[in-house]
């Protein structure tokens, strides 16, 4: 058994707090939610997240939902399903299989085509404002790192690219879809040994849950809040998740009308096994495109991260100690700089920080309303120590 007490349980923590799992994940979702909102403005009501796993891979010879299912590695009545759905909203239809007619084949309609050529038009532009945000030169290392990755993988080339309609636009909207088959290359790994080494109870639907809790414990309502969701959702998932036995809840210490949610001995083992095999595909990764490739791949995933709004559960090992006292500090200081100069709670990284060779820094523009600040109007009389964080913060700035 797992020691999940000591520092094996700190390594796996702290890696599961600032993973390449967790910042895939939440870059995918970032981007895939604006290209979904994009495609509703555009007049594709209904369009869902998931009819990725179909839409992109129905080439112009079609695809059976059998063929999709081993493709994505799902069962396959899930797929039948989701299938249906795409079949109902009209962006495919099913033929009989002329080599069975016992088969359907899938086949783009026109106004799956249609939505195809606009997703990846979509995909282009905001590929080119992350472009514009993060730089030309580190955009086009990530998007060579990515490609790599994505060879290293084995990971097929989609045949929606088989349409010219399509194929005219790929080459600038393809990193969108590339990081989406790599995010889910590493979830079906990763879910698949956890499967195989008897974490039977697990569901896919878990993580929602599992990758929101701190080690000493998160409430229901913060999750939600992190995931955007209603608390109704998540006090469902964290019931399952529950009575599955990875996770336990227990009074909130700072609100005796509160509980939190805390890993469980079989919760900590499970995120054990689950960053171990994440150790596996990087060692593999890096034997195929090379230590230094991966490195850079994680660290600037990592960035992206951090530069889309991403957070996670605190470290808590002494790696990490210095790294969160300033993470702390940032996240203390835009709070109070957005509350003296903008008057605004929305704080997004994007807006205050640049990226060059060397990592993140405060945009030029920010530095300068630090260098102007009044100090002395900060309520609460406090403002001695509200200065003294600021220069702390611009300690960190060039």
């Amino acid at each position: 058994m797992p020691d999940t007490t000591g520092e094996l349980w700190t390594a796996a923590y702290d890696k599961y707090c600032s993973s390449l799992f967790r910042h895939l994940t939440f870059i995918d979702r970032k981007m895939h939610q604006e290209l979904n909102d994009r495609l509703e403005v555009a007049g594709y009501a209904g369009v869902k997240k998931k009819f990725i796993r179909v839409i992109p891979y129905v080439g112009r010879e079609g695809a059976t939902a059998t063929e999709l299912a081993k493709l994505h590695r799902m069962p396959l009545p899930t797929m039948a399903k989701l299938v249906n759905d795409v079949v109902a909203q009209k962006y495919v239809l099913k033929r009989d299989d002329p080599s069975d007619s016992r088969v359907k084949r899938l086949f783009l309609t026109k106004r799956g085509l249609r939505m195809a050529v606009d997703a990846i038009k979509i995909s282009r532009e905001i590929l080119d404002s992350f472009q514009n945000g993060l730089g030309k030169e580190v955009y086009a290392e990530f998007s060579g790192c990515v490609a790599k990755v994505s060879r290293a993988l084995d990971i097929a080339t989609p045949p929606i690219q088989q349409y010219p309609e399509v194929r005219r636009h790929y080459e600038r909207g393809k990193l969108q879809l590339q990081l989406y088959q790599i995010h889910k290359y590493v979830e079906s790994t990763i879910f698949e040994r956890n499967l195989e080494a008897g974490f039977s109870k697990m569901q896919n639907s878990f993580g929602i849950v599992l990758s929101n809790i701190d080690d000493e414990g998160t409430r229901i309502g913060d999750i939600a809040r992190a995931e955007n969701v209603t608390k109704q959702s998540i006090s469902e998932i964290a019931n399952k998740t529950i009575r599955a036995g990875y996770v336990e809840k227990i009074p909130d210490p700072t609100d005796g009308r509160s509980q939190r949610l805390v890993f469980t001995g079989l919760g900590r083992q499970l995120i054990t096994h689950s960053m171990t095999q994440l150790d596996e595909i990087e060692r593999r990764l890096a034997a195929d495109i090379g230590q230094e490739t991966l490195d850079h791949f994680l660290r600037t995933a990592a960035r992206i991260w951090q530069f889309m709004g991403g957070v996670g559960p605190r470290p808590k090992g002494p790696a990490f100690s210095n790294a969160s006292a300033v993470e702390g500090l940032l996240e203390d200081w835009m709070k109070l700089l957005y509350t003296m100069l903008l008057d605004r709670d929305d704080v997004s990284m994007a807006e205050v920080l640049v990226f060059d060779k060397d990592g993140f820094f405060l945009k030029p523009d920010i530095v300068r309303h630090l260098s102007n600040l009044d100090y002395t109007s900060f309520s609460g009389g406090d403002h001695e120590n509200m200065r003294k964080l600021l220069e702390k913060l611009r300690a960190k700035t060039r």
